[in-house]
């Protein structure tokens, strides 16, 4: 059982795992619909920027450097990030137990000047049906290590949220020669392109 972490807290990556666990890790996310979506078909979805650091916040550089679940069109599969990032393929219901979908993550091939991996949770298409985190529950984010298939740490997202279409759930962040992860649970009701415009990527 992994650590529970609350909104702004972290944990050090580089002293809970080993260094070639670095490689191995997940960042799996899941959810439910809760009694008030009123049978509206729901899809969230996880992606990741791998930004570079840019003044006091973070930039995309290359739509490459993107993981979510149309990369293949960019990157030519479902890898992202010079191999750092692989998408898991899009769950469309979020039904049942357990994780609904990941990422896996290879911190050992994160490319000079990525500093930080931003993971995001977005409602599908949020506009066009109506939705909104108001309607979704017992949605978390947690850091597996994949190589012993044991939970890092984990954190529930309170179901805080009302209008808004996306959320930062955390981040994995490189500080002082160690990765660490943050639970941030910042949200946002412009969807995922919140985050494209927020990380600057005009290409």
């Amino acid at each position: 059982m992994g650590i529970n972490l609350s909104k702004g807290q972290n944990i050090n990556l580089s002293k809970t795992v080993s260094e070639e666990t670095l490689s191995n890790l997940r960042a799996a996310i899941g959810w439910d619909i809760n009694k008030f979506s009123n049978g509206v078909k729901f899809d969230l979805d996880i992606s990741i920027f791998a930004l570079e650091a840019n003044g006091n916040g973070y930039k995309l550089v290359d739509v490459k450097d993107f993981c979510f679940y149309n990369c293949e069109q960019y990157t030519g599969s479902n890898v992202a990030a010079n191999g750092a990032l692989t998408y898991s393929g899009d769950n469309r219901t979020g039904a049942g137990e357990g994780d609904d979908e990941f990422i896996d993550i290879d911190l050992s091939k994160t490319r000079n000047g990525i500093v930080n991996y931003s993971i995001i949770v977005s409602i599908s298409d949020p506009d066009g049906k109506g939705l909104n985190f108001g309607m979704v529950s017992n949605c978390y984010v947690r850091i597996i290590n994949k190589s012993t298939d044991e939970e890092i740490c984990k954190y529930d997202l309170a179901e805080e949220f009302s209008t808004e279409t996306a959320v930062q759930v955390g981040s994995i962040y490189f500080y002082n020669n160690e990765w660490k992860f943050k639970a941030i649970g910042s949200g946002y009701t412009a969807g995922l392109d919140a985050f494209i415009n927020e990380y600057q990527f005009e290409g």
